[in-house]
């Protein structure tokens, strides 16, 4: 019997270069108080496919907060679970 639940379920390792990488949407942030200030990131006015394609490989997980789209690819929780 699995005793785990959704929130302590342990997320996948995202390989974002890999060649079948499925592209994955930009979601939005949904909790004010999450500090993201760690991850890298870039102004919302910039090219999200130019960003993905140059930098942060084509199944990156973009979090959009505020003004900034943040790569939270190291934390893939915080797509899944503060994000929509």
């Amino acid at each position: 019997m699995d005793t785990k639940t959704k929130k302590d379920r342990e997320y996948p390792r995202i390989n974002p270069y890999a060649k079948d990488a499925k592209r994955m949407r930009v979601r939005k942030c949904t909790s004010p108080g999450l500090d993201l200030s760690s991850f890298p990131n870039f102004h919302k006015s910039g090219s999200i496919i130019g960003m993905k394609d140059l930098y942060y490989g084509k199944g990156a997980l973009l979090v959009k907060k505020g003004n900034y789209i943040y790569n939270v690819t190291s934390k893939p929780k915080i797509y899944y679970q503060h994000a929509v």
